[in-house]
């Protein structure tokens, strides 16, 4: 062997690595999965929604955002309103006084391996789901995962009282529903504050 292959061979392997530890910064994170089960449900369903995030470290945490897509594009943008938020741990369920919390989203699984089961029973008095399209995002809190977004749908009509005009365009479930204007209070007393008729 002579002495410039044995000096290119050892030099090779260090412009190599070099490269690569310069590159590092540039390299694209991993992405969460995202899996919606059923992907669309009807606004009269009784069930529940699962949603599968694999592709995450054991014990990893995730924001898990749903948005109403109220322009139908596929994009949230700033002008489509975000209905709920949470975040979910790998492995973790809520507890009280050591029973199942239903009312919190949390890794139904229960295992620490990399991967979140969250359910979501419709209709729920503690979860918001918006009747239209909506868009679901999965992101991590710390930035090292890239983001997820999926599209899910519950298609629905709404059908205003007889002789009343709707009061709004989007319409919500959430822990109370009133689908009528609530009168107004008499300014005298504060009492009847949340009155309905």
């Amino acid at each position: 062997m002579n002495r410039e292959s044995h000096v290119l061979g050892g030099a090779i392997p260090r412009v190599v690595a070099a490269c690569l530890v310069c590159a590092a910064p540039f390299a694209r994170a991993a992405a969460i999965g995202l899996k919606i089960s059923p992907p669309a449900i009807t606004n009269d369903s009784v069930g529940k929604v699962t949603l599968t995030i694999p592709n995450l470290t054991a014990g990893k945490t995730v924001n898990v955002e749903w948005h109403a897509d109220l322009n139908t594009n596929g994009i949230i943008d700033a002008g489509d309103q975000l209905i709920t938020s949470f975040q979910v741990t790998d492995g973790q369920v809520p507890l009280v006084a050591g029973l199942r919390n239903l009312n919190v989203p949390g890794d139904e699984d229960g295992l620490t391996n990399g991967q979140i089961q969250v359910v979501s029973y419709y209709p729920s008095a503690a979860s918001s789901t918006a009747i239209g399209p909506s868009l679901i995002r999965v992101s991590d809190p710390s930035g090292s995962l890239t983001s997820v977004t999926q599209a899910f749908s519950i298609p629905g009509t709404f059908i205003p009282a007889p002789g009343r005009p709707p009061q709004r365009v989007m319409w919500t479930l959430r822990e109370s529903v009133s689908l009528s204007p609530a009168p107004a209070c008499p300014t005298s007393t504060l009492r009847c504050r949340n009155r309905r008729p």
